[in-house]
């Protein structure tokens, strides 16, 4: 019998919760104020690669979690987190951790609260909080939206196929990664739809298509030349990178085309890239333009327990 993975313990949870669908951050309010929270953790054994410091895992373990509040156009304010560490960890390793922590808060705005801590694997849980009159939603994208990625993709894959290997080519995307924060938040109103892309591009493409009950056709892959060669040089599909790889921290999102120009120069403002990739149809899936033809794009990305 196969054992559950990510997406089957979600539902089982789901379904004992009495949950609604799953979204990048979650909703409530609190004394009449709409408020919005997520939580992430990172173990150090699972996903942490060689070559990453201590400092550099645990502002990761901080930036996974302002990503998601960036795809929904809220800007997290408070956080609380658990840390937990085998016993004999040494000062200087939780210096290390601590400093991270300390860097990415200040980075983001993010007031720490505090929390708990625990003797066991190494691992850092983090949960931040932010008011949200509103959010995009991941089912709201609508027949004739464009579909945009900031981006390009490929990078933190590769990144980390260099660092597996000793190599540093494209480790920073890895070791180091940006939240699009400020571009989530001043551009949310432009977006139907919208989802942090950390779990794959083609994982995000379909959860978007899925719960917005609706085809995106991707007409433009969002690559540039030195992946390409990348991966060339390393006989690797590019597509498993752009489409497979995971652990980018970057929006995915559906809006009106008559927003395009707004999007774009909102986008330039902040100096992030932003690309068009493809559009939203009626109908089911996500398809993959290449060469003139149509083809279904498979699901698939990171999964934990997969």
């Amino acid at each position: 019998m196969r054992a559950p993975d990510e997406s089957d313990i979600i539902s089982m949870f789901q379904k004992k919760l009495r949950t609604g669908p799953r979204e990048d951050v979650e909703t409530f309010e609190l004394g009449g104020i709409k408020m919005a929270a997520s939580t992430d953790t990172l173990v150090f054994e699972t996903d942490v690669p060689p070559g990453m410091s201590a400092r550099d895992a645990a502002a990761k373990g901080v930036t996974a979690c302002v990503s998601d509040f960036a795809a929904k156009g809220v800007r997290p304010k408070y956080g609380i987190m658990s840390v937990s560490l085998p016993g004999g960890t040494t000062s200087r390793r939780i210096g290390q951790m601590a400093s991270g922590v300390g860097q990415a808060c200040s980075k983001y705005g993010i007031r720490m609260l505090g929390g708990d801590t625990n003797e066991g694997e190494s691992s850092i849980t983090v949960c931040l909080f932010g008011r949200a009159d509103r959010i995009v939603p991941r089912s709201g994208a609508n027949s004739g939206d464009a579909v945009f990625v900031t981006g390009p993709f490929g990078y933190a894959a590769a990144g980390l196929d260099a660092l597996m290997r000793g190599g540093k080519k494209f480790a920073r995307y890895v070791v180091s990664p940006e939240a699009r924060l400020e571009f989530g938040v001043k551009c949310s109103r432009y977006a139907s739809a919208s989802m942090d892309s950390s779990d794959g591009l083609a994982a995000t493409l379909h959860e978007i298509a899925r719960q917005s009950k609706k085809r995106i056709n991707v007409s433009k892959i969002p690559v540039k030349g030195d992946l390409v060669r990348y991966a060339e040089s390393r006989r690797i599909n590019p597509d498993r990178l752009v489409f497979y790889g995971g652990e980018e921290y970057e929006i995915v999102f559906a809006a009106p085309p008559r927003h395009r120009r707004a999007i774009m120069s909102g986008a330039g403002r902040l100096g992030v890239p932003v690309i068009e990739i493809g559009t939203v149809a009626t109908g089911r899936g996500v398809y993959l333009e290449r060469d003139g033809k149509l083809g279904a794009l498979a699901d698939g990305g990171w999964r934990h327990l997969g």
